[in-house]
C-alpha cells in the first residue's frame, strides 16, 4: 500500500508534472479541473489555471498555476498537495519565474527560479525537508536543508514544466501522425528535454461539465527526461482536443506497482 501511495503522489505531480496574450487556445480565467482515479477509485484531483497577469520589468507576463492534491481519505495517511506557478513573458514567450512547492507525506520541497532571459541565466533557491523513509514514515534524521545556485548558458528557447503545456496549446500547425518533436525544459533545477510523438487521431467519450459527449482528439505520447517514475518509460498517453483550444482531456499511465491510473477533465471554465 505504501508503494502504491508513493507512486500515486508522484503521478499527481508528474502529470502537471507539455502566444498571443488572448489567444484562441486559452484566456484569462480559464480553469480546468481533473479527476484522478486508480482502478476505478478516485485518489486525487488536479487543477490548471490561467490566473492573471503581472508586469515583469518592462513586459507583460501571464501567470499559470497548477495544483495536484489527494482525496480526503488519501490525505489521512499520506498528504499530497503540490503546486507549480509560472510567470510567462508574452513578448519573449518564455518563463521568467518558476515556483514549485511539493508536500508529499513527510517530504516537503520548494524550488524558486528566476530567469534572466537577456543574460540566459537562472538563479535558484531550494528548501527541502527529506522526511520520508522507504516505508513512507518520517525519518528520524529528517531535517531542513537549503541550497542556492546559478545556471549559465541557457538555450535561446526553453520552457518550464508548466509553461510548456500552454506553449504547445498555442502551436497551430496541422498535426502530422508519426511526427516527433522536442522541447527544452528547465525542470528540477536543470535543463532536460521533453520529446513528444503524435500517434493518431481518435474519438473518445467524456463527461465534462455534467454533459457526456464524444470529442475529437489527438493522441500523443510524451517522453520526459526528468526525475520520477516516468523517466524514459514512455508509458504516458495524452488525448488532446482536436480544436483551437488543444486542451489535455485525458491522460493514462501504467505504474510499475500501483497499476493503471487515469486522469480525466471533469470541469472546464472559460
Amino acid at each position: 500500500m505504501v508503494e502504491k501511495n508513493l507512486e500515486i503522489k508522484k503521478f499527481l505531480f508528474s502529470f502537471f508534472f507539455t502566444f498571443n496574450l488572448f489567444s484562441e487556445s486559452f484566456g484569462l480565467g480559464e480553469n480546468l479541473k481533473y479527476e484522478i482515479s486508480l482502478l476505478g477509485i478516485t485518489v486525487g484531483y488536479s487543477t490548471m489555471k490561467v490566473v492573471g497577469m503581472t508586469r515583469c520589468e518592462k513586459d507583460d507576463c501571464i501567470i499559470f498555476e497548477t495544483r495536484a492534491f489527494g482525496t480526503d481519505w488519501l490525505n489521512r495517511f499520506f498528504k499530497v498537495d503540490d503546486r507549480i506557478v509560472s510567470f510567462w513573458n508574452t513578448k519573449k514567450k518564455m518563463p521568467v519565474y518558476s515556483e514549485k512547492k511539493l508536500h508529499e507525506g513527510f517530504f516537503k520541497r520548494t524550488h524558486i527560479v528566476k530567469f534572466d532571459l537577456q543574460k540566459r541565466t537562472a538563479h535558484f533557491e531550494r528548501t527541502s525537508y527529506s522526511g520520508n523513509n522507504e516505508k513512507g514514515e518520517e525519518r528520524k534524521d529528517a531535517k531542513w536543508t537549503e541550497k542556492t545556485g546559478d545556471v549559465l548558458n541557457l538555450p535561446n528557447e526553453f520552457q518550464d514544466i508548466l509553461s510548456a503545456i500552454y506553449y504547445q496549446r498555442e502551436y497551430k500547425s496541422n498535426p502530422e501522425i508519426g511526427k516527433s518533436f522536442g522541447i527544452q525544459l528547465f525542470d528540477d533545477l536543470k535543463l532536460t528535454e521533453m520529446k513528444v510523438t503524435i500517434l493518431k487521431k481518435e474519438k473518445i467519450e467524456l463527461n465534462i461539465n455534467s454533459q457526456k459527449k464524444e470529442y475529437d482528439t489527438i493522441l500523443v505520447q510524451p517522453f520526459i527526461k526528468t526525475t520520477g517514475i516516468f523517466r524514459s518509460k514512455g508509458n504516458i498517453f495524452i488525448w488532446i482536443s482536436d480544436d483551437e483550444k488543444r486542451i489535455p482531456l485525458k491522460i493514462t499511465a501504467d505504474l510499475p506497482v500501483a497499476g493503471h491510473i487515469t486522469v480525466q477533465l471533469t470541469t472546464q471554465i472559460n
